[in-house]
């Protein structure tokens, strides 16, 4: 674990955690799935993929009717549908059994999300994959004069190897002064 630490030019607000909100609505789907096979009549593993919709038949008796009668003088003669709500859509995923014999493809619909991936990193319980958090916190005049003294902008910074290391210079360090200093926490 890599921890970094660098001084804020302004008074921060005092957050205790911050998390990103992009990270809440993403969906992590395994590659392969052992679900019921109709066809087989047991339970069978399956091959995952997102299900894309094809193109519109030319031939459909409703796009047929529609070009009929936008043809000829008489401009846009249906209306176009324009309020669009929603932002997202269903996450369709095509399901195929990998029995040689039977190859038997279905569909199953799961909710909504912004975000969708396919086979990615699993998370393991105890562990975090990739985590940042933001601490503030006050730091006295002594530390901050020398950071003053060394004119390179890589001073400002102080990297820890562990928690621990970083959780003993905060115990050492009065909190007195305005200026505040930002904690990064990387796996």
């Amino acid at each position: 674990m890599k921890i970094t630490r660098e001084i804020l030019p302004f008074p921060a607000r005092p957050l205790s955690f911050c998390t990103d909100s992009a990270l809440t609505n993403m969906v992590n789907v395994p590659k392969t799935r052992r679900t019921f096979c109709k066809k087989c009549g047991k339970h069978q593993p399956h091959k995952v993929t997102q299900y894309k919709k094809g193109n519109d038949s030319l031939y459909a008796q409703g796009k047929w009717r529609y070009d009929r009668k936008q043809s000829g003088y008489g401009g846009q003669t249906k209306p176009i549908f324009r309020k669009k709500a929603k932002t997202t859509k269903k996450i369709v995923l095509r399901l195929e059994c990998v029995e040689p014999n039977c190859r038997a493809k279905r569909m199953l619909a799961i909710k909504r999300g912004r975000h969708f991936e396919l086979g990615g990193d699993k998370k393991r319980k105890g562990q975090v994959i990739q985590f940042s958090a933001s601490y503030f916190y006050r730091e006295d005049n002594k530390i901050l004069r020398i950071n003053k003294k060394k004119k390179k902008k890589e001073n400002n910074k102080r990297t820890y190897q562990n928690f621990g290391d970083a959780a003993k210079h905060l115990e050492m360090q009065p909190k007195l002064n305005q200026h505040f200093i930002k904690l990064t926490f990387t796996m």
